[in-house]
This record gives structure tokens, sequence and C-alpha cells, in this order.
């Protein structure tokens, strides 16, 4: 993938991703590494789901 891709992005995650292609700094960084994770999250919330809850110490 470059900055001069085109075309449309198979999910809003990806947009992020370009749009911090097209202009690098840690804002669109910063947004687009949390779109993924959300994503991810959501894709696989049952599996999130069966890891229970961290105690912590």
């Amino acid at each position: 993938m470059s900055a001069r891709t085109t075309g449309t992005a198979s999910a809003r995650s990806a947009e992020c991703w370009v749009d911090f292609l097209r202009r690098p700094g840690p804002g669109y960084w910063y947004r687009a590494h949390n779109a993924s994770i959300v994503a991810g999250y959501l894709e696989h919330e049952d599996l999130a789901a069966a890891e229970g809850r961290w105690s912590g110490s």
C-alpha cells in the first residue's frame, strides 16, 4: 500500500491507516492503531469474553 492508493477501503480501520499514510503523524497513527484494536475486538468479542477478567496485583 502506498500514499497514492486509490479505491475504497474495506473497513473504517483501513481508512484510518490510509489517512496516516497520506499524512504521517502521531495523531493519525494513534487513531489508526486504536481503530485496528477496536475492530479486532469487535470481530472477536466472543474470544475476548472467554478470556475472563484480569485481576492484576
